[in-house]
């Protein structure tokens, strides 16, 4: 089997003045980056870092970052990615639920104090990434993937980007997030395409990168799509050189594709997937604003009704994915979440139509009982965030003291607003069971650097 390190090796032999990676305005071609990894796997076996050992690896958009992910994927060890600046609250979080043998930043490398050679002794064949992730069910999980399952996930962006030496990859999502690494790194990594590493996100500062580097391919989430439409701009900003400007970890509205086209001359694509599989489905240019797209290169999608049967177009059901691309399973969970064919479930309902485009109708779990009728917390979102005076909003069931379920929406305005306005609103786009029976007005909705809800501060 062809390694990373294969790969790595090959590009600096065969392309050794390429662009490999460009850290705040410094470019490192590949056989620069093949050197400094050479080095930093001596420097590490020096310090005593055995192989197979699980490293807890705060990771920031950085060489440094890339140059380890490089040797530790080398040494085979098992990663725990984090973010940098790790606190001792969150650090003790990992604790409890991993033997973590050491960690290792942009700086240095700690051993921890139980830490011996023997940690190595358990049996692995590669690399593996332990992703924490609420999975479809809101409790933490470990979720394990082997670097062949990365491997697999960044060959499916290289074939359905077509992505090739030529491309430039502009980088500002954190490089801890699955959606980030396996786009971005082991995209960039398996298709030799140059990777501009921005520390952190504002719109402006991106604009720049962009024009500067001539990107071809941007990685971004919602709310940083979002940033970008509603930037001020004194001129207009050609980003045309821009092939794929793909939006993941979220829906993409009609209404934001116009908006970043006509500001920006360039069209949104979008992305969908979750930590447990990597990236499984585009829309790349289609004018299907709804749907998330076809199944990307290797990946078999199947919706099943609640008997486990294959629906037909049009039908609603429940969504189920196979591909080389996805996780070994949760470490430590007796159940794993496979059918017999090996099937993965997404957790989501949806539907493909006759062309194959699949469009995602709303969460499994997420689904409320109203009256005997079922109500999709998302539809609700969708009809509130279609009124003039609406900027955010948030829907979600809670169970009232007799068991039954209810509907809460929180709702940040965009102009002056009350409640009972908007319930009048609401009655003339929804039925009766699907408007929310407690509405409240609020300054913003919590939301993580990746755009999703912080689901604490909304339903604690």
């Amino acid at each position: 089997m062809t390694t990373l390190a294969d790969v790595l090796s090959q590009r600096s032999e065969e392309s050794p003045d390429g662009l490999a990676v460009i850290d705040n305005g410094r470019s490192f071609t590949n056989r620069e980056l093949y050197e400094r990894v050479l080095r930093n796997n001596a420097e590490l076996e020096e310090q005593g870092l055995a192989e197979g050992s699980t490293v807890l690896l705060q990771m920031s958009n950085s060489v440094a970052t890339w140059v380890h992910l490089h040797s530790l994927i080398a040494k085979k060890c098992r990663i725990v990615p984090c973010a940098s600046g790790l606190n001792d609250a969150e650090r003790s979080a990992m604790r409890a639920q991993l033997t973590i043998h050491a960690e290792l930043d942009a700086a240095r490398l700690q051993l921890w104090e139980h830490y011996n050679t023997s940690c190595d002794t358990a049996e692995q064949d590669e690399a593996c990434m332990y992703h924490f992730t609420s999975g479809s069910t809101d409790r933490p999980k470990i979720c394990v993937r082997t670097i062949r399952q990365l491997m697999a996930e960044g060959a499916s962006y290289v074939q359905t980007l077509r992505m090739t030496e030529a491309d430039v990859v502009a980088l500002a999502l954190p490089l801890y997030h699955s959606y980030a690494f396996g786009f971005a790194f082991m995209g960039g990594v398996m298709s030799g395409a140059a990777v501009v590493l921005l520390d952190k996100f504002t719109p402006r500062q991106l604009i720049k990168e962009l024009a500067r580097h001539q990107a071809t391919i941007v990685p971004l989430v919602p709310i940083m799509a979002r940033s970008l439409s509603k930037l001020y701009l004194a001129e207009p900003v050609d980003l045309s050189f821009v092939r794929i400007m793909m939006v993941g970890a979220g829906p993409v509205t009609e209404e934001l594709h116009q908006e970043i086209a006509g500001k920006y001359n360039v069209s949104i694509s979008c992305n969908y997937g979750s930590t447990e599989t990597g990236g499984i489905v585009s829309r790349l240019g289609s004018t299907r604003y709804r749907s998330a797209g076809k199944p990307m290169s290797g990946v078999r999608l199947s919706i099943l009704n609640e008997h486990g049967e294959e629906t037909a177009p049009f039908e609603e059901g429940h969504i189920w994915i196979s591909s080389d691309s996805v996780m070994t399973g949760y470490l430590h969970e007796d159940e794993q979440p496979f059918n017999a064919e090996g099937y993965m479930p997404m957790g989501d309902l949806g539907f493909v139509d006759h062309e194959g485009y699949l469009f995602i109708t709303g969460r499994t779990k997420a689904i409320a009982n109203i009256g005997g009728k079922k109500v999709n917390p998302s539809v609700v979102v969708q009809r509130l965030l279609a009124y003039e005076k609406v900027e955010d909003a948030h829907v979600f069931a809670r169970k009232k003291e007799n068991g039954e379920d209810m509907l809460v929406a929180h709702v940040v305005p965009r102009f002056e607003l009350t409640v009972q306005e908007l319930i009048q609103y609401a009655r003339t786009t929804m039925q009766d069971h699907q408007i929310p029976a407690s509405i409240k007005l609020v300054g913003h909705i919590q939301r993580n650097e990746m755009g999703k809800i912080v689901k604490e501060t909304v339903m604690g």
